[in-house]
């Protein structure tokens, strides 16, 4: 997407900077376009904050958030469990995995 919008707007600059302003002393620049999708990429770093890829800080930074003191540790959902395991022994499979993770 950035390389559809930049070279327009170079464009425009140059129409403003030589049609309009026509000076030596100042030039027109727009500020640089953040055509991110805030919610695609939060939604993309919550799946991987549940599935243990990313801790929350490290999602934080790289959305330009400020990190927070618990923030460090990974999560994972614990509802991901092997297929085929009996109802009965789901609680022992899980405990089984949460002390493996310590």
């Amino acid at each position: 997407m950035q390389g559809v919008v930049e070279p327009l707007q170079l464009d425009l600059e140059d129409i403003i900077n030589n049609l309009l302003l026509q000076s030596e002393n100042y030039e027109f620049k727009f500020e640089n376009i953040d055509l991110r999708d805030y919610n695609a990429e939060a939604e993309r770093m919550h799946k991987q904050i549940e599935h243990a890829v990313l801790t929350p800080n490290e999602a934080r930074n790289q959305l330009g958030l400020k990190s927070y003191s618990d923030g460090d540790k990974f999560f994972m959902m614990s509802s991901l469990l092997e297929m085929g395991v009996p109802e009965e022994d789901l609680g022992k499979v899980e405990k089984e995995f949460l002390n493996e993770q310590e």
